[in-house]
């Protein structure tokens, strides 16, 4: 329903902007905005924490990368999705977190317009490829696991995803030049700020646009990572029960033979299912704050 989407973009916005209303806010003197040496403790707290993930994630980034680069063996398909995951996440790590730093520094935009529209779509490309880029590894470790002699074409379909996974990511992010936009404060001189408020014609067409973006970012691909490890796990317990079945129709000295490859098999399983669990998990809960703050 259309009230489950009430907390929308654009309202956080207009609440924002409303809080540096003269009528209502003190530190202002002829009508400009006072900036204080003093940063609130809350506030202090939130920067600090952003250069914190700032550093680990720039630093565990660089260091996947360069562990990747001196690979001296042939890149297999996962190097190469594993870059992919690697630059979409130095897009985030760089693209996301400086940008909130400077924004809740400055509680303004200081950088115009043109900034304004440019970084909003960084900030949501790097997002939607991140995601993006998980589910190209989800649909190739499902077919290298169910259609494993179709190597020749693993490669050139892992190619293609990710060119489908970076076009996917820009064309999800580029409304955001469309809906941001730099907006000068009517009653407090000095005052900018980027924001989304009156970007659509209707409260129905901004409900229809955070449902996409959400549908896009996270619900689309969590399901599709989730039943891509369902199945690699179910296909490895089917092939474990054909493996007994065997066994035991051809007598207890087969049943020697394979003891060793039907240990491999359940190894697999189990590592599989620690391994889907672990992925799909991971991957819902890190994003169900934002997710649950934007449908609040």
């Amino acid at each position: 329903s259309e009230d489950t989407f009430s907390a929308t973009t654009s309202e956080i916005d207009k609440k924002f902007w409303d809080y540096f209303d003269m009528t209502t806010t003190a530190g202002y003197v002829n009508s400009s905005l006072e900036i204080s040496d003093t940063l609130p403790r809350d506030q202090a707290a939130v920067l600090a924490t952003y250069g914190v993930l700032l550093a680990i994630g720039g630093l565990s980034n660089i260091v996947v990368l360069i562990s990747l680069a001196r690979t001296r063996r042939r890149k297999s398909r996962i190097d190469l999705l594993m870059t992919h995951l690697v630059l979409a996440d130095v897009c985030v790590t760089c693209g996301v977190i400086p940008l909130e730093i400077g924004w809740k520094y400055t509680n303004a935009w200081l950088v115009g317009n043109l900034m304004c529209k440019l970084l909003l779509v960084v900030r949501a490309f790097g997002l939607y490829l991140s995601s993006n880029i998980l589910v190209c590894i989800s649909i190739d470790r499902f077919f290298a696991v169910l259609y494993p002699l179709r190597v020749p074409a693993a490669r050139r379909r892992s190619q293609q995803m990710l060119y489908c996974a970076w076009a996917a990511a820009l064309a999800c992010s580029l409304p955001q030049s469309i809906v941001f936009r730099v907006k000068r404060h009517p009653r407090v001189a000095g005052f900018e700020q980027c924001v989304s408020f009156d970007a659509f014609s209707s409260e129905r067409q901004e409900v229809a646009y955070t449902v996409f973006c959400l549908c896009a970012m996270y619900f689309v691909p969590l399901i599709v990572i989730t039943v891509c490890y369902v199945c690699i796990f179910c296909e490895i317990r089917r092939s474990s029960k054909e493996l007994v079945e065997k066994c035991i129709h051809h007598g207890i000295a087969h049943v020697r033979l394979r003891r060793s490859g039907r240990r491999v098999l359940q190894r697999a399983r189990r590592r599989t299912l620690r391994m889907t669990v672990t992925i799909v998990s991971v991957f819902a809960f890190c994003w169900l704050p934002y997710v649950t703050m934007t449908m609040w």
